[in-house]
């Protein structure tokens, strides 16, 4: 099954110092996610729980790889099939292991599609991360809808607006720290694109 091209996978990080993320994908098609070796230095760091996480997104993959490294010759094992957001700790050398979200990280709510152009109408998918404690999702200026945590919610945009129109929906998420995160993502409904009927005799 493909996984929606727009929402982002978020590989996090706990070490003491930046790790690099060299990350590729398989197959066919198979490419350097990240440039060149040692790859791209991480993002960060956030502290959680009193340790150090450094990110990384990766959009529009459905699976790849990554090998963490210290940019100077250490490098971990090779970590493959990462379909979804996923902690790792690394000890600057040569490991690196998956290891469980930490309770206290950030709560999220994932969209999917995370937002885009469309034809007609769309359905989107909202999910509140498990480690949250409440959160909820809106439509534009409408209600706030509650989402239960680790659960999916769908819903349809599009049949009330007129091509060329816009929305936003906004979410907000909170974790057992009373820590909240919010975001938003703009859906735009574009000209239906009609496929003329041929005429004539074939």
């Amino acid at each position: 099954t493909k996984v929606d091209p727009n929402a982002s996978i978020v590989v996090m990080v706990k070490a003491d110092k930046a790790p690099y993320i060299h990350a590729w994908t398989t197959g066919v098609d198979g490419k350097n996610l990240t440039g060149a070796w040692p790859g791209k230095v991480m993002k960060g760091p956030e502290e959680i729980d009193g340790a150090k996480y450094w990110t990384y997104d990766f959009d529009d993959v459905e699976s790849f790889n990554v090998i963490l490294n210290n940019g100077s010759g250490a490098q971990s094992g090779d970590i493959t099939g990462i379909t979804g957001d996923i902690y790792l700790e690394y000890d600057g050398g040569k490991s690196a292991k998956k290891i469980d979200a930490p309770v206290n990280a950030a709560a999220k709510v994932t969209l999917s599609p995370n937002g885009g152009d469309f034809e007609k109408t769309i359905s989107v998918t909202a999910t509140l991360s498990s480690n949250a404690k409440s959160g909820w999702y809106k439509i534009g200026n409408g209600e706030q809808v509650a989402l239960t945590p680790g659960k999916a919610s769908t819903f349809t945009l599009g049949a009330d607006m007129m091509e060329g129109e816009s929305k936003t929906v906004t979410w907000s998420a909170t974790n057992a720290d009373n820590e909240t995160k919010t975001g938003s993502a703009t859906f735009n409904k574009i000209k239906e694109v009609v496929i003329p009927t041929p005429t004539g005799i074939f």
